[in-house]
């Protein structure tokens, strides 16, 4: 069994002040280069923007296939369900509020845990989040303080506690 314990390394949690003024800019921190993440934070306007282009993207490539789908769906009515079904799919990494986090993540080594928004008073509660790829977006209700930072929390190899761990004589339902 693992167990992570950040307070065991100071490398395991790296944190970025000043989030809101950081927005459509790559993350500069030369703890995240030593880990070998980059990280940049996309505005919810500029990825709004981004995802129409991606939606455009989509239908262009869909209509680019529409008979080969016709074909292996068997039917017209049938192919159109499973192209609306991608679109739904597709789209919901698209929709974010104006108080959402985006944030593009490239993490070749799989070293990023999690990321956390925190305020004065500690982490900031989000009313949600989605990942997928490189991209992790934390949804907010409402607009952050200009203070909040970003908690990024990394395995390092002394964050990381092994126990040994095993289940005998366990009776199963």
């Amino acid at each position: 069994m693992q167990l992570f314990a950040p307070s065991r390394d100071p490398a395991a949690t790296i944190v970025i002040d000043r989030l809101v003024s950081r927005m459509d800019k790559p993350i500069d921190s030369s703890a995240l280069k030593s880990q070998q993440i980059k990280a940049r934070l996309v505005s919810p306007k500029v990825y709004r923007a981004q995802a129409k282009k991606r939606d455009a993207e989509l239908e262009a490539e869909m209509q680019k296939h529409k008979e080969e789908m016709k074909k292996e769906a068997g039917d017209d009515k049938t192919a159109e369900a499973l192209m609306a079904l991608v679109k739904g799919f597709a789209g919901m990494m698209n929709d974010v509020g104006d108080n959402d986090v985006i944030l593009q993540i490239e993490d070749p080594q799989g070293k990023l845990l999690d990321v956390e928004v925190v305020g004065a008073s500690g982490v900031i509660d989000t009313r949600g989040s989605m990942s997928s790829g490189g991209l992790k977006i934390l949804q907010y209700s409402e607009k952050l303080p200009p203070d909040a930072k970003l908690r990024f929390l990394v395995k390092t190899k002394n964050a990381l506690l092994r126990a040994p761990f095993s289940l005998t004589n366990v009776p199963l339902p």
